[in-house]
């Protein structure tokens, strides 16, 4: 545990899983399950920490999207007095169950058209399509930019499912908490 005298108002848990790279053709499947886990407001940690158990006031989960190895990294805030260790163990329910059940296809669905609709007005600006150019580029092929939506819609349940067992499992994780109010 880290402990901090930043003036957090609240303990935080990070939890990171190595991720491929974006060239990787399991790049696709880790972001969707990344989405499933933590995309919106509507997704299953944020259901399950927030709204159920209401052990944590916010959730995020968000992938890099580099040429190299790559971080899925789920951050989450605790609500006031609950237990770190409680909301880390169903983070990994949840995983869990994913890695066993797969996505229901009305949720793989709904993950998506909410991907979609967050890149479409992510790349409305002049800058941020730049960006994204030079990131192409750098990873592999400029033109792999014009393949994205079609490597994006072929993402399975099935493939959701086989990254949560890959790439989520406790060998490929860290885990670091950082409590308000005490010294380092």
């Amino acid at each position: 545990m880290v402990t901090s005298e930043l003036g957090i108002p609240s303990t935080v848990i990070f939890i990171g899983w190595r991720a491929p790279s974006t060239a990787d053709s399991d790049w696709f499947a880790v972001k969707r399950l990344g989405e499933v886990l933590g995309g919106t407001a509507g997704a299953r940690l944020t259901d399950s920490l927030v709204k159920t158990a209401g052990v944590a006031s916010n959730v995020n989960v968000s992938l890099v999207d580099s040429a190299g190895p790559n971080l899925l990294l789920a951050e989450l805030v605790m609500a006031p007095s609950k237990d770190p260790a409680q909301a880390e163990s169903l983070v990994y329910q949840e995983i869990e169950k994913i890695g066993r059940d797969g996505v229901p296809q009305e949720e793989m669905e709904r993950v998506a058209t909410d991907a979609r609709r967050y890149r479409t007005f992510q790349l409305v600006t002049t800058m941020v399509r730049a960006q994204v150019l030079a990131s192409m580029t750098a990873i592999a092929r400029a033109d792999d930019i014009n393949e994205w939506e079609s490597r994006d819609r072929r993402v399975t349940s099935e493939d959701v499912k086989r990254v949560a067992r890959q790439y989520l499992a406790p060998a490929n994780r860290t885990v670091i908490t950082v409590a308000p109010g005490a010294k380092q």
